[in-house]
């Protein structure tokens, strides 16, 4: 029986995280929501049966260790289940502790998975590879390639995350810098695919995929991640996510991002070794809590409609609505939309968000970084 028994849930700043909170609570487990920064939205959920708070791993990697030994000797959980890129310091600690109860597969795996020139070598092994992913280096001979067919290529680090940084058909002047800094960073140039993108979410068992999910993102905070989703099947999609799964022997979650080309073909972009928004596509109900705890069988239900966080439409997707002109058809998403922060006997978390924005938004003038990149800045792993 799960009732009594505690799963910890990192990663609170998420919306992610809450939506597996509420999964976990329904399943009848005490959920301990944990993050390191002050007021992660996951925290003022009903779900959330205690809330911890741990130091960066980013900025003080030896008081987190500590952190983590800590709750786990005090809670003893049944599973750890991560949301954001915690998941790759989790695993890195490389402790029989940790690794136990981690609901994520070794590090050499996440790496692999997250590293984008890598997972594109192993995505064009398995048909789903776009044209050309060329890992980049300063050299006259790279820049004279790139430049004669620039319009055709998009440039990022191996490492990122939600869209920053990424050049869309990068003028010279770009090329170069890009090139000066790849002494430094390894970036990658990918062919540019302008079809349709979809992204998917699933959790994998064993290398056995136990629940998957589908969809589009129909608006994004500014070019990176989505706010408001819509649910679609797409039998690519699923096969490539089981065949992944299959191949690497994966028990955590996965995500990846898919474009298709020019043929209709459907090709793999990225993949994100964590939970995504994809999550909010299945229903927060015991099936995905027993899911990601690793004690049910049933699949879990699709959440079907279109879900989106509420107050990043009402920031991100209006000012977006207003600059494209397209105001008529934000407000008739935003009408059929169903807020994830804010739902029916657990509404706090979507009052309490502007706590977390405000949060963010500190950490964003005081480090002279984007707001986007201020809520990953104390958790986020570029491959150290």
């Amino acid at each position: 029986m799960a009732e009594g028994r505690y799963v910890i849930v990192s990663g609170a700043r998420s919306p992610a995280a809450l939506h597996a909170a509420r999964a976990l609570h329904a399943a009848g487990y005490r959920v301990v929501t944990v993050d390191c920064v002050r007021f992660p939205v996951a925290r003022f959920s009903n779900a959330s049966h205690e809330h911890r708070r741990h130091r960066s791993p980013v900025t003080n990697p030896v008081a987190f260790r500590y952190d983590v030994l800590d709750l786990l000797r005090k809670y003893d959980p049944v599973a750890w289940i991560p949301t954001c890129e915690e998941t790759f310091h989790l695993a890195r600690m490389e402790d029989e502790r940790v690794s136990r109860v981690l609901f994520a597969p070794s590090l050499d795996k996440l790496r692999r998975a997250h590293d984008k020139y890598e997972f594109a070598q192993d995505a064009a092994e398995m048909g789903y590879g776009p044209a050309e992913t060329i890992l980049l280096s300063f050299s006259w001979k790279n820049i004279r390639h790139l430049e004669a067919g620039s319009r055709d290529y998009v440039l990022k680090p191996v490492y990122s995350r939600f869209a920053e940084r990424v050049i869309v058909k990068p003028t010279l002047p770009e090329l170069m810098n890009v090139s000066l800094e790849a002494k430094r960073t390894p970036w990658v140039a990918q062919s540019y695919l302008p079809g349709e993108e979809l992204c998917s979410y699933s959790i994998a068992r064993g290398g056995r995929i136990v629940a998957h999910a589908t969809y589009r993102g129909l608006h994004r905070a500014g070019s990176g991640a989505s706010i408001m989703f819509e649910p679609v099947i797409d039998r690519d999609a699923a096969f490539f996510a089981m065949a992944y799964a299959h191949r690497t022997n994966w028990t955590g979650q996965l995500s990846f991002d898919f474009r298709r080309d020019a043929k209709g073909e459907l090709k793999a972009i990225e993949c994100n070794p964590r939970a995504t928004s994809g999550i909010h596509l299945l229903k927060a109900d015991a099936a995905l809590g027993h899911a990601l705890a690793g004690t049910g069988t049933e699949a879990p239900a699709h959440e079907w409609g279109t879900p989106m966080v509420g107050a990043a439409m009402l920031t991100y997707g209006l000012s977006s609505a207003f600059g494209c002109d397209s105001l008529g058809p934000w407000r008739k998403d935003f009408a059929k939309g169903k807020d994830v922060l804010g739902v029916k006997g657990d509404r706090l978390p979507a009052f309490a968000q502007a706590l977390s924005v405000a949060e963010f938004g500190l950490k964003s003038l005081r480090h002279r970084v984007s707001m986007t990149a201020a809520t990953t800045r104390d958790i986020e792993w570029n491959g150290k």
